[in-house]
């Protein structure tokens, strides 16, 4: 027995024990909450776990997961707008017209939508026209990914080639000049499961297109038969550049600036063929801006619609010392050109 005195020195042990034990429960308690502040475990971290040297791979997860989570926020958005205006295209905003209801709306079997807000005037847009569109694409989150309205200058295709995604071809036609229209174009007409450049694999993609112009097929060009006998008469200009004229054209005379629309054929001197267009489109070039040999800057200038030309180039007016494909170094070219259109600038 501990008596008195024993009694009270049993409860004063027994206080300072249990105060010294709570101490170190809180102290314990702080040190958890501070461990926890500064390194929060992923979700699916096991309950065994522990980070040692994990850290790297936790991170490199919470990295994904944030990105999931913003793709995932971007697709409940326009989910959203989808639900309150039954519209995919409800979370683009669009510039005037086409922020109003369409003129006429089609809907096609294979998911194209074509909607026209102004209708144009002349013939229509067919395969095999030559058209200048004025576009802007979107994403269905409302972001932009081209227009050409911020290059200053309407994109230029033919249609029926193929040479731009199927949505464009079968949503383009029947357009007319001064028309406005959208396309909202499902993933298989457009990039399918690709990625190109901001567009994700398998998006739904939506254009506002003006179109500027139609350019009719350009007639058949003339064969090499239209060279054959002397020319109509014979230029000698700076550099030793020859030109010889071998059919007269009709309207304005291109002028630096200008975009012209020419075939042609390339010899070397020993009369192999280098290059020609004859057996494809004809190519489109802005004249004077040094996006051709020096030669082709100065033999085209001052050419009309219809006018054949024989160009004979030195090599410094060429390629000069260097070689390109079948051409060697420092070779004079003769260049045989018809000018099929102009585009004064």
């Amino acid at each position: 027995m501990w008596g008195a005195e024993g009694d009270s020195r049993g409860t004063r042990i027994c206080y300072t024990a249990r105060m010294n034990a709570r101490r170190f429960a809180c102290l314990a308690v702080l040190v958890a909450l501070s461990g926890a502040c500064r390194y929060p475990p992923p979700d699916d971290a096991k309950a065994s776990g522990g980070h040692g040297n994990d850290h790297g791979k936790d991170n490199k997860k919470h990295a994904k997961k944030v990105k999931r989570k913003k793709s995932e926020a971007a697709v409940d958005r326009r989910s959203t707008a989808e639900e309150l205006h039954g519209d995919p295209l409800a979370g683009i905003d669009f510039p005037p017209p086409f922020d109003r209801p369409a003129l006429h709306v089609d809907k096609r079997k294979s998911g194209l939508v074509v909607e026209d807000f102004a209708v144009g005037e002349g013939p229509s847009a067919k395969a095999g026209d030559e058209i200048a569109v004025h576009y802007t694409g979107y994403l269905l989150s409302g972001d932009t990914f081209d227009s050409s309205l911020s290059r200053g200058r309407p994109f230029t295709l033919k249609l029926g080639k193929g040479r731009v995604i199927k949505g464009w071809e079968q949503g383009l036609v029947g357009m007319k000049a001064g028309g406005r229209r959208r396309l909202t174009i499902p993933a298989k007409l457009g990039y399918g499961s690709r990625a190109a450049g901001k567009i994700p694999p398998n998006s739904t993609l939506a254009f506002t297109v003006e179109l500027v112009r139609i350019e009719p097929p350009p007639p058949p060009p003339k064969g090499d038969e239209a060279y054959q006998g002397d020319p109509l008469r014979k230029e000698e200009r700076d550099g030793g550049l020859i030109v010889e004229i071998y059919a007269e054209g009709s309207g304005d005379s291109a002028k630096s600036g200008d975009e012209v629309i020419v075939h042609y054929t390339g010899t070397l001197d020993d009369g192999t063929v280098f290059d020609r267009s004859i057996d494809r489109d004809p190519i489109r070039i802005p004249l004077g801006r040094g996006r051709v040999i020096k030669g082709w800057d100065m033999g085209l200038d001052g050419m009309k619609v219809g006018e054949l030309r024989r160009l004979i180039i030195p090599a410094a007016l060429g390629y000069g010392e260097r070689a390109r494909g079948k051409i060697p170094a420092n070779a004079r070219l003769t260049f045989t050109v018809e000018l099929m259109g102009l585009r004064s600038q």
